[in-house]
């Protein structure tokens, strides 16, 4: 992949700040040196005055070598201050905007699934923190030049870094989807390449009763595991020493957590030691049943009646999350219409 300043240009669009940066830094150090110039000047005239009229030019040229001087001692200071700042604020990582990052690893999942890790500039030490059940959207650069983009939810957030899982592109060659082409340019990089991340536009918004949430459900399927650990780890309490990754972190300590997870096959249940992590931190809190059913993407066949005894009936304080494909996501939500969930009890993220 290339990874000339002119690619990189088309996909950072964030850089008046920088330059606003590094010209204000240019600015004060020319003005420091143009300053202190001045000042030598001055002190050079005071020296070479003469004896007569010493009394009165001395400390006039005194007053005008001490303003300079004391002019350039705050061009100085200005200028080491705006660099502490701006240090500072590369700790924070604004996702409004396109942000640099870098591939440090990736691991295949399975046949159809990789995870990658991504690294934020070393600047950049704190954890990145999302709006509750909010994506990411990458932007790649591929081998013919096309900036192509993608929306993901992160399955994991550390310190200067994040984990991501994508859909291997089709061993199919021919005409690609939109998504293809962004895994097929994603799957070429090397570590140490650059790519750029933003927010997403989609996040859990809850517009439902105003009443106490004590118990929420999750029907998961597919991709749909990893915006459902990410909603796990922004709601449970985190760990001691573990940062929070929301905005606004609102553990749910009271609030139970029913996960139904459901796969076609049993190599379809990725991530599940990152789940099985939360499950025995929290035994009292989340409760996940994991079962296979091979045709629960066929939006014609039956439900499975094994499934209903996994979520509990509807009753006031309970609400659902589908976390799904769109063709399994509409079964999920006539399975939970079954189990008594209204239409505004239910809300669906789709994978």
């Amino acid at each position: 992949i290339p990874k000339s300043p002119s690619l990189l240009n088309k996909i950072i669009d964030n850089m008046s700040g920088l330059q606003g940066f590094i010209l204000y830094a240019f600015s004060a150090m020319v003005a420091t040196l143009l300053l202190q110039l001045l000042s030598s000047l001055f002190r050079s005239l005071l020296s070479g005055s003469s004896n007569n009229d010493q009394s009165t030019s001395t400390s006039f040229m005194e007053s005008i070598s001490n303003l300079f001087s004391s002019a350039a001692l705050s061009f100085r200071n200005i200028f080491s201050t705006s660099s502490s700042d701006e240090v500072v604020k590369e700790k924070a990582l604004d996702l409004n905007q396109w942000n640099v990052c870098k591939v440090a690893d990736r691991q295949s999942l399975n046949s159809e699934y990789s995870k990658y890790t991504m690294e934020l500039p070393s600047s950049m030490s704190s954890t990145i923190k999302l709006a509750l059940g909010q994506e990411l959207q990458l932007c790649v650069v591929d081998a013919r030049n096309r900036v192509l983009k993608e929306e993901c939810f992160p399955v994991a957030c550390g310190p200067g870094s994040f984990e991501i899982v994508v859909r291997n592109p089709p061993s199919v060659a021919g005409t690609r989807s939109r998504h293809a082409k962004f895994s097929a340019a994603l799957q070429q990089l090397l570590p140490e390449d650059e790519l750029a991340v933003k927010a997403g536009r989609r996040r859990l918004t809850y517009r439902g009763p105003e009443t106490a949430i004590e118990n929420i459900a999750m029907v998961v399927s597919g991709l749909g595991i990893a915006p459902a650990l990410q909603l796990l780890r922004q709601l449970l309490p985190p760990a001691e020493g573990e940062p929070a990754l929301q905005e606004e972190s609102q553990p749910a300590a009271d609030t139970a957590f029913e996960l139904l997870w459901i796969n076609e096959k049993k190599t379809d249940f990725i991530l599940n030691e990152q789940l099985e992590q939360l499950e025995a931190r929290h035994p009292e809190q989340l409760y996940v049943a994991r079962v296979i059913d091979s045709a629960f993407g066929d939006a014609e066949a039956a439900i499975n009646d094994k499934l209903r005894s996994a979520i509990a009936p509807y009753e006031a304080g309970r609400l659902a999350l589908v976390l799904a494909s769109p063709d399994a996501a509409g079964k999920a939500s006539s399975f939970l219409e079954g189990l008594g969930y209204a239409e505004e009890s239910v809300f669906t993220l789709l994978s």
